[in-house]
């Protein structure tokens, strides 16, 4: 999750308008351990983790505020 830290920190920082957090299926932990953290991100206007042609299921799109 440091990782997902500095990537969130530095998309903000470049002032980039949404970004995909890639975690994949698997059991579902590293999904809700982002989401966790996105909730709490004081620079997060929302994400959500809905089907997307590119990616399925297993990415987050992240909307910065």
């Amino acid at each position: 999750l440091l990782v997902l830290e500095d990537y969130i920190n530095y998309a903000h920082e470049l002032e980039l308008p949404e970004v995909f957090i890639i975690h994949g299926l698997g059991k579902g932990k590293l999904r809700q351990a982002v989401a966790h953290y996105l909730k709490y991100h004081g620079a997060i206007a929302s994400y959500q983790n809905d089907f997307h042609e590119k990616y399925g299921f297993g990415a987050t799109k992240v909307i910065f505020k």
